[in-house]
């Protein structure tokens, strides 16, 4: 889990203020290593976290995610609940937000390809959120 002291200590000069206020709002914030076929790096987690897991949730995290990756980190958005509306389970497939539930994890192969892609990363170098329109 990460502090939002280091957070904003992290990003601030890639971010503007109000950008990591947005941030570190988020339930919970985590941060670990991540060995893949490239090799090692690191990987965050920005979650969301409601008992009922709705559309408000996925979009949070998905936007959340998507300005730490304008900061050049490779992020995954996760909403964790109980329960989900199918809103939401539509728009995380949208998205590609992870949603946990049950003790279970779905679509996190999805979310894992997206902060993965191509296209994420090019948007990332930019400072472009590529796929979001959030608003």
């Amino acid at each position: 889990m990460v502090d939002g002291g280091d957070v904003w200590e992290l990003l601030r000069g890639r971010l503007d203020e109000g950008e990591i206020r947005q941030i570190v709002a988020a339930d919970l914030i985590v941060r670990g290593g991540l060995l893949s076929p490239q090799g090692e790096g690191e990987l965050w987690l920005v979650v969301e976290v409601s008992s009922v897991i709705d559309r408000n949730d996925v979009a949070r995290a998905a936007e959340r995610a998507a300005l730490l990756r304008q900061a050049g980190l490779l992020v995954v958005p996760v909403a964790a609940g109980e329960r989900l509306t199918q809103g939401a389970m539509t728009l995380s497939g949208e998205f590609g937000v992870a949603l946990a539930r049950d003790g279970g994890l779905a679509g996190w192969d999805e979310a894992m390809a997206k902060a993965l892609s191509p296209g994420e990363s090019r948007a990332r170098s930019r400072g472009q959120n590529p796929s979001m329109g959030l608003g």
